[in-house]
């Protein structure tokens, strides 16, 4: 977490530096606002080495703060678990600088890079079918910010482990983005490979999934294509 700190200026932050923390070379997984007094954002909680760790701005610096969570899909998923660790938190933060402190609106999120959605709607383990329904635009269990997906690979167990799927932005005016992710097991979580425009060159296509595959090779033993340059669907 130190590698993050020492990357952030020496005063509360904007909505925008604290999302900006996933953009490459994304340090953090996925980084999100969680209190914040009138001079900006004062508590931040983000996916680090496949933990969900926070960090708090307390006497004119930022340090690492709070509970440490081992379960990355169970503090998404789980309302309750998320509730109790910011509950936590804020004992922790008011502890230590005061109580002078709110939580940020959700509109807060329209500053989010590509990506972030996906990061907080899938599921993080390897994904049987019942999970990549939750990515699919016309799936009843899907969620609306992704207007499609694809499987892109399996592990040696058939779950899904390399995926793509088109994100919608918040701003309606903006262009959907696509989205190659894989599963590192290590972590326990998933990794964007890249963002590409929503209706890429098959030439991109081809590359990045070229790419992905590298990326599950290095965790991997063996992966299965589902779909890419010489399959039907791709």
């Amino acid at each position: 977490m130190q590698d993050v700190i020492e990357t952030l200026p020496n005063r509360p932050l904007t909505a925008e530096r604290v999302f900006g923390l996933m953009a490459p070379p994304r340090l953090v997984g996925h980084a999100s606002p969680t209190f914040a007094n009138d001079e900006g954002i004062i508590t931040f909680q983000c996916e680090h080495e496949g933990k969900i760790k926070a960090a708090a701005f307390i006497d004119s610096e930022w340090t690492q703060v709070g509970p440490v969570c081992d379960d990355l899909d169970e503090i998404i998923h789980e309302d309750d678990v998320c509730a109790q660790y910011v509950d936590d938190l804020a004992t922790v933060v008011a502890e230590k600088r005061g109580d002078d402190f709110y939580i940020p609106q959700p509109s807060n999120q329209a500053a989010a890079p590509i990506g972030y959605q996906f990061k907080i709607c899938v599921r993080h383990r390897p994904l049987t079918p019942e999970d990549y329904r939750l990515l699919e635009a016309d799936s009843p269990q899907g969620h609306a910010q992704f207007e499609d997906a694809m499987p892109l690979w399996r592990n040696p167990d058939g779950r899904i482990v390399g995926v793509s799927v088109i994100e919608q932005p918040y701003d309606p005016s903006e262009s959907p983005v696509m989205v190659f992710a894989f599963f590192n097991p290590t972590l326990d979580t998933w990794r964007i490979v890249d963002t590409v425009a929503s209706d890429p060159t098959n030439e991109v296509m081809n590359h990045i999934h070229a790419e992905t595959r590298v990326k599950l090779e290095e965790h991997y033993d063996s992966v299965e294509m589902i779909a890419g340059p010489d399959k039907e669907a791709f």
